[in-house]
């Protein structure tokens, strides 16, 4: 015989466990073999409708009749078997019942006794007549996981809750979609019994007909709403074969209905018939309202073209994509589809299912090798041009050869660190690298998304000017640190940590001045000043005029490491001459005033070279420094790379001083050529070799 017992000792506390007892068969039950049968009751021996029953593993399940009696068949002979019981209106508590030895001769008898909770929440689900409805899910939106469903009456309890305000949502949907989902709020006081009754209302809805070529179509329908952050999408139905939807209304208000097409010779659309969502009509919805919409699907345009990367191989047809224009947020999107096949040349993409009301801003994206890229050669999609498509139609040519995949970029600080709420400060400098040359390519965001950045102009792949403008609102007298997100549309993305801070009108602020001169006293045009707290988080940063002087505004009062980047030709360094952070004199910068004269004479420098490396063998796994020189003013960084028998491979580089470069990474054993590449202040690329100097082992 086999003993399969298997429960969580958790249920102990909520099941009540009752040994099983054999007795006659429930009235009706004909006996058989591999099942289990029995009576629900109550305490006092009424029987209990409704009662979900399962065995101790899941496999079979049932729900006790009108008469208590239930039935759980198909079950393995010569096997002990628990039963478990629950009520989901939750008015008795669960049990286990058991161990039940399953018989290959005859029907197995476990009668079930069901003990009354202490209900604090009692309420009945009715229709609009006043009907109960069963089939009604209530739970909780504060996450307390609250649970039930009503039964055969309508009604339904809750119990063991804390003493607290609670939101129940009552969904219908399960069992009667045609009425409306609703929330209600009651008070749990400890020894009285809340009223959780509620009448639902009739469900409003749209009933869509939608046909391709006088035929019922294929596809789905949903309904979108407005809100300040975009559209917020309701819920959807598939049309069905004759062509109908039926699509829910959840609450009163403004809906756009959107048509997806599920075959590739017809569009979707916005009601009635647009591309965008503001080409969609706005249906206003109250109470049982039934809009019924006929939609006669339009024969879709294709686009197509071919990619290539940068190397001239094919690229991926599933890298392009369509975006149509004029909307004012991207979302919703009709869904296009992609015909391309296999047997198409490589490199072929075929974009289908698409509106002709519309043109459209046709992108390709190179994934890790090559920039995204907008037809025919932009950085944005305010600089592609549109293509126009025509029903039934496939516009040919739209080709793309992408450019080298840019680096990631970086943000180094701003020419102004403190803004005030309320206000819009115009030509800020953001300093970085690998900006693009298109100003729309640039998308600069704080995390609290309360501050607007346009940028107005790109001055070279290091600087950008900005206007900023901070929403009102009271921040209080400390300042609040925001950190700046950077995206491009190209690809990449970047971050600065607390480089932006944010206070009210009273707030007083500090300034720091000075200038950059080289060793014949002669000003520095183009330098960058960098001001970081002594975390090392980078604050500020500001440019030099062409006479070498600088004014870091809108400091928030405390105390900076100053530190002068220098240029292709001058070494940098630290506030009275030091080489390290670590070594420089903190400037102080006080409430409402300016610190003056924090001044830098830099020393010429020669090139930028590696000559070797500090170990010539190293582990596949390694850290490592690099020998040479000038390296400590490159302030965008390094990018090292590698290249041996394995191909080329990037590493992860720090400057470490003027003369060593701090590298790490895997590969594996080979003799490896070490190319450093940097941007050089007119923000093009330089870089330097050094062959055969990496040896792993």
């Amino acid at each position: 015989m086999k003993r399969l017992l298997v429960f969580a000792l958790a249920l102990a506390s909520a099941l009540t466990f009752v040994p099983s007892a054999a007795t006659a068969l429930p009235p009706g039950v004909v006996a058989g073999p591999n099942s289990i049968t029995g009576t629900v009751t109550d305490g006092a021996g009424t029987p209990l409708a409704g009662i979900r029953l399962s065995d101790s593993f899941g496999a079979t399940a049932a729900t006790s009749d009108a008469d208590g009696t239930y039935l759980l068949d198909g079950l393995q002979p010569d096997t002990e078997y628990f039963v478990s019981a629950s009520d989901p209106a939750g008015f008795h508590t669960p049990a286990f019942i058991g161990p039940v030895l399953v018989s290959s001769i005859e029907t197995a008898v476990a009668d079930i006794v069901l003990d009354d909770v202490v209900v604090q929440v009692v309420g009945t689900i009715t229709d609009p007549l006043g009907q109960p409805v069963a089939g009604v899910t209530v739970t909780d939106s504060l996450g307390f996981g609250i649970f039930a469903t009503t039964g055969a009456d309508g009604r339904y309890a809750l119990s063991n809750l804390p003493a607290a305000t609670f939101e129940l949502n009552v969904d219908p949907s399960g069992s009667r979609p045609d009425l409306r989902p609703t929330t209600i709020v009651v008070d749990v006081v400890d020894g009285v019994v809340a009223d959780g009754s509620v009448q639902l209302q009739a469900q409003a809805a749209f009933v869509v007909h939608v046909t391709a070529a006088g035929s019922p179509a294929a596809g789905s329908v949903s309904i979108w709403r407005s809100s300040p952050f975009g559209w917020v999408q309701g819920p959807g139905a598939v049309i069905g074969a004759d062509g109908t939807a039926v699509v829910a209304v959840p609450e009163d208000g403004d809906w756009l209905v959107q048509v997806d097409s599920a075959t590739p010779d017809f569009a979707g659309e916005f009601v009635p018939g647009g591309g965008i969502p503001e080409a969609g009509t706005l249906y206003t919805i109250t109470g049982d309202q039934q809009v019924a919409l006929d939609v006669a699907l339009t024969p879709a345009g294709v686009i197509s073209g071919t990619i290539t990367r940068p190397d001239g191989s094919p690229g991926n047809f599933f890298d392009a994509s369509a975006l149509a224009v004029g909307g004012s947020n991207s979302f919703p999107t009709l869904v296009g589809c992609n015909l391309a096949d296999e047997s198409a040349p490589a490199g072929t993409y075929r974009i289908g299912c698409l509106q002709p009301s519309v043109d459209y801003i046709v992108q390709a994206s190179g994934g890790e090798s090559a920039d995204e890229q907008f037809y025919p050669d932009a950085q944005s999609p305010q600089r592609a041009t549109p293509v126009a498509v025509e029903p039934g139609v496939e516009t040919t040519g739209i080709d793309f050869q992408l450019h080298p995949k840019t680096p990631e970029p970086t943000i180094t600080g701003l020419s102004q660190s403190y803004f005030r709420t309320g206000t819009v400060t115009r030509g800020v400098r953001v300093y970085g690298s690998f900006f693009p040359s298109d100003p729309n390519a640039l998308v600069f965001r704080d995390f609290v998304f309360g501050t607007e950045f346009k940028v107005t102009r790109v001055i070279s792949s290091r600087e950008a000017v900005v206007d900023i403008t901070v929403a009102p609102g009271t921040i209080g007298e400390v300042p609040v640190a925001r950190d700046i997100l950077l995206f491009r549309t190209i690809g990449g993305f970047g971050s600065c940590g607390s480089c932006m801070f944010v206070g009210d009108r009273t707030t007083k602020v500090g300034t720091i001045t000075g200038k950059v001169t080289d060793n014949r006293d002669r000003g520095v045009g183009g330098a960058q000043v960098r001001l970081t707290s002594l975390d090392g988080t980078t604050v500020h940063t500001v440019g030099t005029a062409a006479d070498g002087s600088y004014t870091a505004a809108g400091l928030v009062p405390g105390k900076y490491t100053v530190h002068f980047e220098g240029t292709e030709a001058l070494n940098p360094q630290y506030w009275r001459r030091q080489t390290s952070a670590t070594a420089a004199t903190p400037v102080t910068v006080s409430t409402g005033k300016t610190t003056k004269d924090i001044s830098a004479k830099l020393a010429r420098r020669g090139p930028i070279t590696i000559t070797g490396a500090v170990q010539t063998e190293v582990p596949t796994s390694f850290d490592l420094d690099l020998v040479g020189t000038g390296l400590s003013s490159i302030e965008d960084g390094f990018r090292v790379s590698i290249a041996g028998p394995f191909g080329p491979q990037v590493l992860t580089a720090t400057s470490v001083s003027s003369t060593n470069l701090r590298v790490s990474g895997f590969t594996f054993p080979g003799v490896y050529d070490v190319t450093v590449t940097w941007t050089a202040d007119n923000g093009t690329l330089r870089s330097t070799v050094c062959s055969g100097c990496l040896n792993v082992v």
